[in-house]
């Protein structure tokens, strides 16, 4: 019996002294009124010490919410942040590499459009001065005129490899911020279940 009490004790730590001390003395009184003398008749009885002890627990719990401790929650919220506090500066780095990613991604997207514009309108300024030019200097009229159609050359063979750069650099975005969210996501579900 003295075995089968001395489990119990162990698996009620979670309650209070107080409720585990009650509880203790009422089953050790049960079983020494009952006779029960071995951890057989004693489990026999009342079922094994951890199931009396989820037993006790239970209507602990359900009787007196503040006589019940929850150790193991508490020790995980404490756990959880520390880990915060501790992951804190390596996060803010990861978010500060991706951010940079992004701006890095977005100047490059800006600069390949803004070069093809600029490209386009010098093309076009040079088309006006080749045509004014090739009324008054018809040589340096005709070669700012090829040098016109040289630049428009340049930017309709530039125009779908830049376009299919910006929308690849734009879906890899996509589908990076979309793995990020679900990694994030994933590592929240497992932390606080």
């Amino acid at each position: 019996m003295n075995k089968y009490i001395e489990e119990l004790s162990k698996l009620l730590n979670v309650l209070s002294y107080q409720d585990k001390q009650d509880a203790l003395n009422f089953y050790t009184e049960y079983l020494q009124d009952g006779d029960f003398k071995t951890y057989a008749e004693c489990s026999e009885k009342l079922g094994t010490p951890q199931m009396l002890a989820n037993k006790i627990i239970a209507n602990y719990q359900s009787e007196h919410g503040d006589g019940y401790v929850r150790d193991k929650r508490n020790v995980s919220i404490v756990l959880i942040i520390l880990l915060c506090i501790i992951a804190i500066p390596f996060l803010l780095t990861i978010i500060s590499i991706i951010f940079s990613i992004f701006v890095t991604i977005f100047s490059v997207i800006l600069s390949i459009i803004v070069t093809i514009f600029a490209l386009g309108l010098s093309a076009i300024v040079i088309l006006v001065v080749s045509f004014w030019l090739l009324f008054t200097n018809f040589w340096t009229g005709l070669f700012y005129l090829g040098l016109t159609l040289v630049t428009l050359g340049i930017v309709a063979i530039l125009f779908e490899p830049a376009k299919w750069l910006v929308i690849n650099l734009l879906l890899i975005t996509k589908n990076f911020c979309k793995w990020s969210y679900n990694q994030i996501k994933n590592i929240t579900e497992k932390i606080f279940r």
